[in-house]
């Protein structure tokens, strides 16, 4: 298959899987909003966030190997897998040392034993789906996403809405999700036929360390750059700022939804494109376009996001429409960041990636230090922005030493500048503003008619 319509292809199921399950995740975070007081729902963010930190250092990082070591590998499938859950497991098991210490001090038993089983399915869930992505079964794992949707659904509406439950609702919700989506995944793709339980290869286990250890520090590094600010916020300000932040950096998570689902799709394909003829000008192409559809939905999104959080989230939520259009502008860095940081993957030289991200980590934290006291949540917002524009300026330097990105310039500058013009039109007040804001945002769909048309149709070129 043309390798522009693969990209497409893959891309579609995963966009398909994603949107449903981002509409359902914003059906439910008003309800949250309304179901949790503002310093549950900060702590609720927090032990989200905890739980990414601590899941790729519990586990030796080894799904990201298991991805990446299962594609074009059909020899060794079988011994990946089996590899990868040995892993997951032996470093589950060794992590339970620490849960009486940390049940001690935080005096917080229950909710501590329930944020490690969300790490032990969570963990198991991040394995099967990247073997069924190494395996090129894209539709396994895109259905993977929408089950867990309508699950944590039903039992949200079950624990949090009937038996008001709250913050143990919401946990119990989400284990139950990653359970009962680990058991669709090992019928679905009948796992028990890729187990090995006699001649396993531990040379391949050491080829799967040797990658994904390497990646916890890079993996650190953008837990540090995502979500420290929400440390900060909750040391310097106070659980309920951060129950404000958690609610503003939802609403960019629209646009993340298309970040996440190319990004998933655009491995697949930078990895089977590597060394190619014309890879070169297959990246350009891809990342320019790329450009201008993460531009085309900030300006979209730019529109609706005020009135969301006015409408959709109680009222204790209402400052929270002033730091959406930076953390939108966070997340556009975040993807291009992203998008580059797949050669590293490709090529598997994770060290210009780590170095980019210890620079952006610690530019991050230095900044939150210095502006949160001074300007509050709008200091994090800032810091964040900072920390992906020099991630995502390091890797587009340091990236051509493997690849040359063509980019066109003026193009880029005029989209830049619509940008720049939308957000100083939203945090004004005048009447008739959404209008203008609607004006522009049509007007760039209009200019890039052509591109959404060849990705609604055919190819991307």
């Amino acid at each position: 298959m043309d390798k522009f319509k693969v990209l497409k292809r893959n891309t579609i199921i995963i966009a398909i899987a994603s949107l449903g399950s981002k509409v359902i995740g914003f059906i439910l975070a008003p309800l949250y909003s309304y179901y949790m007081t503002i310093s549950q729902y900060g702590v609720m963010d927090i032990i989200i966030t905890t739980v990414g930190l601590l899941l790729p250092l519990v586990t030796f990082n080894i799904y990201e190997a298991t991805f990446r070591f299962t594609t074009g590998n059909k020899s060794d499938e079988n011994q990946v897998l089996t590899l990868s859950l040995l892993a997951t497991i032996v470093g589950l098991i060794l992590s339970t040392i620490a849960l009486p210490i940390i049940m001690h001090f935080t005096k917080m038993g229950e909710i501590v034993l329930l944020t490690y089983l969300l790490i032990f399915v969570e963990s198991i869930n991040f394995v099967l789906k990247q073997f069924a992505r190494g395996l090129g079964k894209v539709e396994e794992f895109a259905w993977n996403g929408i089950i867990a949707s309508f699950i944590t659904l039903g039992f949200s509406l079950i624990l949090m809405v009937l038996l008001h439950m709250g913050l143990e609702g919401y946990l119990i919700t989400i284990i139950i999700s990653y359970f009962l989506t680990n058991i669709y995944l090992f019928i679905r793709l009948k796992l028990w036929k890729c187990l090995i339980i006699k001649k396993i290869n531990w040379n391949i286990l050491r080829e799967m360390l040797r990658y994904s250890v390497p990646l916890m520090p890079i993996t650190s590094m953008w837990w540090i750059i995502n979500v420290s600010d929400r440390y900060v916020i909750g040391i310097m300000l106070g659980t309920a700022y951060n129950g404000i932040y958690a609610v503003a950096s939802k609403l960019p998570s629209l646009l993340s939804v298309f970040e996440d689902v190319f990004y998933q799709a655009w491995q697949m394909s930078a990895i089977k494109e590597a060394s190619a003829d014309g890879e070169n000008e297959f990246y350009s192409l891809i990342f320019n376009n790329y450009i201008i559809i993460l531009t085309i939905g900030f300006t979209l999104l730019l529109v609706i996001v005020r009135p969301m959080v006015i409408y959709l989230f109680s009222n204790d939520y209402y400052d929270a429409w002033r730091y959406v259009p930076l953390l939108l502008v966070a997340t556009v860095f975040h993807a291009l960041s992203g998008f580059l940081g797949v050669f590293y993957t490709v090529k598997k030289k994770p060290k210009g990636a780590l170095i980019s991200v210890i620079v952006g980590a610690g530019v991050n934290i230095a900044l939150n230090i210095i502006l949160i006291p001074l300007i509050g949540l709008m200091g994090a917002a800032v810091a964040t922005i900072v920390a992906y524009i020099i991630v995502t300026i390091y890797r587009f330097i340091d990236t051509k030493k493997f690849v040359t990105i063509a980019l066109k310039e003026k193009y880029i500058v005029l989209m830049t500048f619509i940008c720049l013009l939308q957000l100083v039109i939203y945090y004004l007040s005048f009447n008739f503003k959404i209008a203008i804001q609607l004006l522009i945002a049509s007007w760039i769909v209009v200019c890039n008619r052509r591109l959404i048309l060849q990705l609604v149709k055919r190819n991307i070129s």
